[in-house]
């Protein structure tokens, strides 16, 4: 705390108030900038869940013949396009008792080692898909695969409910919406930087506008301590200045017509004595004439 109060003692008004200005346009350009790359980045996430839950969905319409007859080769064509999607790493088909029927990679080959879900149960008794796994890497999204009639006949007082025969699973990746997020936070941090930037060369010459009379005045203060006379400070600067510079003149006017009045009062006073001292030496001469 010493050691910021010498320093702030040491440093000009000038100084001062640029660096706290900078620091405070900085700061807030850091800020806005990561708030605005948050608020980016969750919109961004948003939507990519949002794809992976249409293709989860999607790819759970198309699974209901190879989980009927229990013939992977059915969907294999479905999992090869969700594979096309964006990031999709894996595509899996499980059936109602847990038997994985297909496993496919990204690369084409099947990803037998991958784990099974131990979530079914909720999953199977879903309406829709769902996301059940988000961490640093990747989503796991899963959906039912329901099966139903695709319209209800109109003699049938109640719709037929759709049986849960199987259940898929998608694993997305986040490569894109790291990429995305690295993207912003670099972009709204230039464009932060840059309006800070303009803004402090606009800081700068307000600055300059504002230290200049106060430099001159100060100057003129000192030297009027040392003795000189004649010191005026320039009308300029905003109306604070100014009315401080017209105080300083003011000042010095009546200081001037003071010491004026003395050295007039001085004067005065050793022509008095002068006069005095003639007189006196008048009168002793005669005196002794």
């Amino acid at each position: 705390m010493n050691a910021l109060r010498n320093y702030l003692n040491r440093t000009s008004f000038r100084s001062q108030l640029t660096i706290l200005v900078s620091a405070a346009i900085m700061c807030l350009a850091v800020i806005s900038s990561l708030a605005s790359s948050f608020e980016a980045s969750r919109r961004v996430r948003a939507q990519l869940v949002d794809s992976g839950e249409r293709v989860t969905s999607s790819l759970a319409r198309q699974s209901v013949l190879a989980v009927v007859t229990h013939a992977p080769e059915n969907v294999q064509e479905a999992a090869t396009a969700a594979l096309e999607f964006p990031d999709v790493v894996l595509v899996e088909v499980y059936t109602s008792e847990g038997k994985r029927l297909l496993s496919r990679s990204r690369n084409g080959k099947a990803a037998s080692e991958a784990a099974a879900p131990t979530n079914m149960a909720e999953t199977l008794g879903s309406d829709a898909a769902r996301l059940v796994q988000d961490d640093n890497l990747a989503w796991v999204f899963e959906a039912p695969v329901k099966a139903g009639k695709l319209q209800d006949s109109p003699f049938e007082m109640q719709p037929e409910t759709p049986q849960s025969l199987g259940m898929v699973r998608v694993v997305i990746e986040k490569t894109t919406l790291q990429r995305l997020v690295r993207y912003l936070v670099a972009s709204n941090l230039l464009i932060a930087v840059s309006i800070a930037g303009v803004l402090l060369l606009l800081l700068n010459s307000l600055t300059k506008r504002l230290t200049r009379p106060l430099s001159q005045l100060s100057e003129h203060m000192r030297r009027a301590q040392d003795g000189a006379l004649g010191m005026r400070a320039e009308l300029q600067g905003p109306p604070d200045i100014t009315n401080m510079s017209k105080a300083f003149n003011q000042m010095m006017t009546v200081l001037e017509q003071r010491e004026m009045e003395l050295k007039r009062s001085r004067d005065e006073a050793i022509n008095t004595s002068l006069l005095k001292a003639q007189f006196a030496a008048m009168v002793s001469h005669e005196v002794r004439t």
